[in-house]
């Protein structure tokens, strides 16, 4: 037992359990994260490991090694359930051909953080006080007039130091002809990401580093390589590389975000020993940022507001407040919905029934007024918006969707009352609900065996309305 513990102590089994179970929990929630964030989580693992040690040893290398299957095993584990009955059709990527970001376009994204973050890594990098060769070379560039004898200086006490500068200048050639071939092939957000990114690394690197620093440096890698990833490969079946992008994206400011807090605590230090004039551009630049960034929010809100279907109605925390306007309508089949009758059949609903039970409602294409009861209650019904429905049953038999919405319209418009009551038996349906909209789909003839239903015993008339009736099956 005694031993066990120590083994426990030795790998700190309690963080290693937490990073489990925290990054499992990303797997169920949002899959695009568990890479990545396991990812991060490994490199803090390593920069802990190499901070105890001090030194790059195989010992520690496979402890962390061992410990990251550890914790990608354990994070499965911990979700089971949800693995043992989770597919996937999307498990691949593939190059992307198509338009690429535009480097203005990627700075209106990510342009404060990157001003804030491209200061940070100057600083830590070539600042005052830096050390290594990069230091060296951030006091040669500051002191223009006494490089040539401190280069001589150099040469003298220390050769080997000085021996870098042929492999430093190589190192920026290649970053250079890298970027020069990547704007020649059409990949410009990566070609202008090379320098830093090769800053970035060297900062991870530095030898005297401190663990803070190092994971820094690690969000600012990972959100480097993100955005040139996405500017490379696509997820297979994405819609041309929209959920690639913004899912990713997503994870950049995530991270980004995190490292520019703390790179602006660094820069609020360090810049009381700047001149006037950089103090000037670096606060001026991020104040200026910071407003671009909000523009959206006081120019957007109105023109938002705008596209309402009643800009008149005042501020409101109640989402279904514009169904009282008599400018609420929708049009379905050329016909008009007036969308307060089917608020009085929600909010019905929502007052009366309990638990989750299946309710029946029309179908209809992308974008249009379809699921709207299900949307409002939260109950489920036979088939909700179709193409989210597909995207998420891609490894099911063909058809599945497309075949329940055919069963919600035979529902709707048979006359055959034994093939009706089947299907809404098949998908355990307790509830039907007849509105503008489901005449409108589905015409005046096949909803009106709902009220002969009634009088046979079939169905329970449990809301009436001028133009909503909600049934529910009677068992």
């Amino acid at each position: 037992m005694a031993r066990l513990w120590g083994l426990a102590r030795d790998w700190d089994l309690g963080v290693l359990v937490g990073l489990a179970l925290v990054v499992g929990a990303l797997w169920p929630t949002n899959t695009w994260d568990f890479p990545t964030y396991f990812v991060v989580g490994v490199g803090a693992l390593l920069i802990r490991g190499y901070a105890r040690e001090g030194r790059i040893a195989w010992q520690w290398l496979l402890k962390v090694a061992a410990q990251a299957v550890f914790v990608a095993a354990l994070a499965v584990a911990l979700f089971y359930p949800f693995h043992a009955y989770y597919g996937s059709y999307y498990t691949s990527v593939e190059l992307w051909k198509g338009q690429r970001t535009r480097v203005v376009e990627f700075l209106t994204i990510s342009g404060l953080w990157l001003f804030i973050l491209f200061a940070y890594m100057l600083d830590k990098g070539f600042g005052r006080g830096a050390g290594g060769v990069m230091g060296w070379i951030g006091r040669m560039a500051v002191r223009r007039g006494q490089a040539a004898r401190r280069w001589a200086l150099t040469q003298a006490l220390s050769p080997t130091f000085a021996g870098w500068w042929t492999g430093l200048v190589m190192t920026v050639v290649a970053l250079a002809m890298a970027a020069y071939l990547l704007m020649q092939l059409k990949y410009p957000v990566v070609a202008f990401l090379v320098l830093p990114l090769g800053v970035a690394l060297a900062l991870f690197f530095r030898k005297r580093a401190a663990p803070e620093e190092r994971f820094v440096a690690l969000l600012i890698l990972g959100g480097l390589a993100l955005s040139m990833a996405v500017e490379i490969v696509v997820l297979k079946g994405d819609i041309g590389r929209m959920n690639t992008v913004f899912k990713f994206y997503l994870q950049v400011w995530v991270m980004w975000a995190i490292a520019a807090a703390v790179a602006l605590a660094h820069l609020a230090e360090r810049s009381r020993n700047w001149a006037r004039g950089w103090q000037k551009f670096l606060w001026g630049g991020v104040a200026f940022l910071v407003a671009m960034s909000l523009l959206y929010t006081v120019t957007a809100t109105p023109a938002r507001i705008g596209l309402r279907y009643d800009a008149s109605l005042g501020p409101s925390l109640d989402g279904m407040a514009y169904m009282d306007s008599p400018k609420a309508q929708y049009w379905e089949n050329e016909r008009v919905l007036d969308l307060k009758w089917d608020k009085e059949g929600i909010l019905w609903l929502l007052a009366n029934v309990d638990g989750s039970p299946v309710i029946l409602e029309g179908q209809t294409g992308e974008y249009h007024w379809g699921s709207r009861v299900s949307i409002y209650t939260g109950l489920a019904n036979v088939v909700g918006w179709r193409w989210h429905q597909v995207q998420q049953r891609m490894l099911m038999p063909g058809g599945t969707v497309e075949g329940r919405a055919d069963d919600v319209r035979t529902i709707y418009t048979t006359a055959d009352d034994e093939m009706a009551l089947a299907l809404l038996k098949k998908y355990g349906v307790s509830f039907i609900y007849v509105g503008q909209l489901e005449r409108a789909l589905y015409g005046e003839e096949g909803p009106a065996k709902f009220d002969r239903w009634v009088k046979q015993g079939i169905l329970e008339l449990v809301f009436s309305s001028q133009e909503v009736k909600i049934y529910r099956m009677v068992k």
